[in-house]
């Protein structure tokens, strides 16, 4: 699952990056569901939340990013 985990996140990194927020998204959040200790995935989550202007969402992405990883 780990290997499934990390392919999901390296498509969504490479997603965000090309400005396609919602495959981006899509992928992160499956990449936790499979392994949900993914601090960075976490707070890339929350940077499509603040891109997309949910604000509110983009701070419980990143505080709960800090929990797995003060």
């Amino acid at each position: 699952q780990k290997e499934n985990a990390d392919a999901l996140k390296g498509s969504g990194f490479a997603q965000f990056e090309k400005g396609e927020l919602n495959d981006a998204l899509t992928n992160l959040q499956k990449s936790l569901k499979l392994l949900a200790y993914q601090p960075d995935v976490q707070c890339k989550i929350g940077w499509i939340y603040n891109e997309g202007g949910d604000f509110e969402k983009a701070v419980e992405e990143f505080t709960k990013a800090k929990k797995l990883n003060p």
